[in-house]
């Protein structure tokens, strides 16, 4: 929770786009491709990543994010 709080004091104007997302043929696993849209040290910027989220018994148990560390790092001037 402490990392979401930290990530919208940064971007406060964070804004995310879900363009597509599918369910794994047996329904566990879902993929969401997503776009980040938001003002860095340098102006307003775009990047995009991905989730990857597991459920079970129809809660959320596991959600991995994947994106470029070191292009959000230049992005947001950090």
């Amino acid at each position: 929770m402490q990392a979401l709080k930290d990530l919208l004091t940064l971007l406060p104007d964070l804004r995310l786009d879900v363009p597509e997302h599918t369910m794994s043929a047996n329904g566990e696993f879902g993929f969401s491709r997503w776009v980040m849209h938001a003002t860095g040290a340098h102006g307003p910027f775009e990047m995009n990543g991905m989730d990857r989220t597991r459920v079970r018994n129809g809660l959320v148990c596991e959600n991995d994010v994947f994106f470029d560390s070191s292009e959000f790092q230049q992005l947001v001037g950090t």
